[in-house]
């Protein structure tokens, strides 16, 4: 989906279908209008804190340097 903001301003958004299980373009539902980006950076976010809550646990003398 493309949307004009403002002046020469684009938003575009790339949906993740709520039934990915169909396999058909035509049968995809987005009514939930999951954006791939916004989900993609949120569950990289995720990620990364786990990751660090992990490494923050490690004692001193058994981190790598």
């Amino acid at each position: 989906m493309m949307k004009k903001l403002s002046g020469d301003v684009w938003s575009t958004s790339i949906f993740i279908p709520d039934n990915p299980e169909a396999r058909s373009q035509k049968k995809f539902k987005f009514n939930s209008q999951i954006d791939a980006l916004t989900y993609g950076w949120e569950i990289t976010n995720e990620v990364l804190s786990v990751a660090h809550a992990i490494i923050d646990e490690i004692p001193d003398e058994n981190k790598p340097d």
